[in-house]
């Protein structure tokens, strides 16, 4: 046994923390050194943590040149946890460093000392401590060797404590999270990279010090009365944003979540505290709502004026008729009484004055059919397509016989749910087009489909007619767009945008494909629920 405590206290090390002098050595009692140790200077503590150590070490001395003590004191437990740490400080500064090692004994062990190297007294005590940092190896030796013989393994990376805290302080510094640790009376106990990042605090400045102290009054108390009510809550995770003045300009936003953590090796409970800067996300939010609250202004200046325009075309069609009715009526006598006496000239003048009080009158009715829709008559109800396909084809079919036309469907229509007039209206503009746009002589031919998909029913009609230039195809769809002379074929120019208004009133939408003397293809969907889109 004694060739095995032997072999192991070849191995162990004390590892002296100096940045200038490297005199700590001096200190070591020859007893100490005489049991082969050997020392080790580190002057930054990134060798410390990112340097893997060739032996175990027994105990770390931190020279008096070292800053923040306490804060290298739980540096170095995270990477030894059994080691004695001994901290030099001059004989003033002792009793405030040992006060705050008690206070943060939690993370930094209980076995943390403040010597003054200056002070006879200290050094003996420095031979004493020394020692028994080797006697605790010798049993720990012993211990290994006898588990050595129990049948069973435990995975090595279990079996290092070191390993352990080294991996769980790189994973806190590697998160893209703020992490702090926080006792019950909102101190800060642990800090890392991102909490740095994000509050431009630094572990030196913000451990022992409540982080309710980095905002201002009264989110302050907001945080320390959730950071209370976390520790009230043992089986939930607390979700909180707060904001706090970044500078004189800005503010941050912060989300925190606190969890309430307990351990049998910590003697106090202690919140995980975990933060995230949401300032853009905020900010953005806000810059949302703000471009909502104008578009739902627009929204409602736009729906009072189309309402108003609507209201007028209703009211200024229906005061146009009267007149119209007026004219209409005394050209028509003023040819049957005076139909001796006028000439030809005179009587095509009639004509023509006639011609255009009808169109006029058609234009009215059109105006009023595209005013209505959406006001009234809008009302969903089981429509069948068949059937309304054949009401259409028996209104129409004198015009289909003057044409000679063909109107055929290559598909069983379906039932949908729509207002049954405008359907009519739809169906009839679209059949009257495809047998009114065509060469003269050639007899027009109507194909009407339809298939189905996840939330529309797709509609065609296709013909043989004339086509449209592509250049064309969104256009015809406004009011009054013509694209030939009434002398060409009659029209308002008002029968595709009833079509389009009445399609996306049933929350689909109608569009063309064609090419010049190739025909046009009308497509257009409708909603299967039959709701309005904003409905």
């Amino acid at each position: 046994m004694m060739v095995e405590e032997a072999t192991t206290l070849e191995k162990d090390l004390i590892l002296l923390i100096q940045s200038q002098n490297h005199d700590l050595e001096d200190l070591i009692p020859t007893s100490v050194k005489s049991q082969n140790i050997r020392c080790r200077f580190v002057e930054d503590f990134s060798d410390l943590m990112d340097k893997e150590m060739e032996g175990q070490i027994i105990t770390f001395i931190v020279g008096s040149d070292v800053q923040d003590p306490v804060q290298s004191a739980q540096r170095l437990h995270s990477l030894e946890k059994d080691a004695k740490i001994i901290l030099l400080r001059d004989s003033e500064k002792k009793k405030s460093i040992l006060k705050e090692a008690i206070r943060f004994s939690p993370f930094i062990g209980m076995e943390v000392f403040c010597l003054d190297q200056s002070n006879e007294s200290d050094l003996e005590s420095l031979s004493g401590i020394l020692q028994d940092s080797l006697q605790a190896v010798q049993y720990r030796s012993i211990i290994a060797a006898t588990n050595s013989q129990i049948p069973y393994s435990v995975p090595a990376q279990l079996q290092s404590q070191k390993f352990n805290h080294q991996f769980i302080n790189k994973l806190m510094d590697m998160a893209p999270i703020g992490i702090a640790i926080i006792n019950r009376k909102g101190e800060i106990l642990g800090w890392n990279k991102e909490a740095t990042s994000i509050f431009n605090r630094n572990e030196s400045q913000v451990l022992g010090n409540p982080l309710s102290q980095l905002f201002h009054p009264p989110e302050r108390r907001k945080l320390d009365k959730y950071l209370q009510l976390g520790f009230q809550d043992q089986n939930s995770a607390n979700n909180f944003d707060l904001n706090r003045k970044k500078d004189n300009t800005t503010r941050q936003f912060l989300n925190f979540k606190v969890s309430l953590f307990t351990h049998s090796e910590v003697p106090e409970p202690v919140l995980i505290t975990v933060i995230k800067d949401i300032t853009e996300r905020k900010l953005a939010e806000k810059k949302l709502q703000k471009l909502n609250r104008s578009l739902k202004h627009k929204t409602k200046v736009l729906e009072a004026s189309n309402a108003e325009l609507e209201q007028f075309a209703f009211v200024a069609s229906h005061d146009l008729q009267e007149p119209l009715r007026m004219i209409t009526s005394f050209l028509s006598r003023l040819e049957e009484k005076y139909d001796s006496v006028l000439d030809e000239k005179g009587k095509k003048y009639i004509h023509l004055a006639t011609d255009g009080a009808q169109r006029m009158r058609h234009i009215i009715l059109d105006l009023l059919d595209f005013s209505r829709i959406g006001r009234i008559n809008m009302e969903r109800n089981k429509v069948d397509v068949n059937q309304v396909l054949q009401e259409v084809i028996s209104l129409n079919k004198n015009i289909i016989k003057e044409n000679r036309a063909k109107v055929k469907s290559e598909c069983e229509m379906p039932v949908i749910n729509a207002a049954e007039g405008p359907m009519h209206q739809l169906f009839q503009n679209l059949l009257n087009n495809a047998i009114k746009y065509q060469e003269k002589g050639k007899q027009p031919v109507v194909i009407i489909s339809c298939k189905e998909d996840q939330e529309y029913w797709q509609f065609s009609v296709r013909d043989n007619g004339i086509g449209i230039n592509p250049e064309y195809t969104d256009k015809i769809f406004n009011i009054f767009q013509r694209l030939h002379g009434n002398d060409e074929y009659s029209g308002t120019g008002m029968g595709l945008a009833i079509c389009k208004k009445i399609v996306e009133e049933h929350g689909g939408k109608i569009w063309v494909e064609s090419e010049e003397d190739e025909g046009s293809t009308f497509f257009f969907t409708l909603k299967k629920n039959g709701n309005h889109p904003s409905g």
